[in-house]
């Protein structure tokens, strides 16, 4: 199982397709919807254990207008 915050467009998850295999599970979370939106359209419909998910979360360098502040998530 592979937990990786801050996806963005699959750079870990991509190479992750070959090593963990069809038992092996992959979630990514990132604040850019767009790339969550490349990764659901471009790696999970070949391989349905990788999730990506986006988080509206503040955040002052990559999504200054999140919705939930960042200290809410703690």
């Amino acid at each position: 199982r592979v937990l990786d915050l801050g996806c963005g467009p699959g750079r870990m998850a991509v190479p992750l397709t070959q090593w963990l295999g069809e038992a092996g599970r992959y979630d990514g979370l990132d604040v850019d919807a767009r790339a969550v939106a490349w990764c659901e359209a471009a790696i999970t419909p070949a391989y349905p254990s990788f999730r990506f998910r986006a988080l509206d979360v503040a955040h002052p360098l990559y999504h200054p207008a999140g919705a939930v502040p960042a200290e809410a998530m703690a």
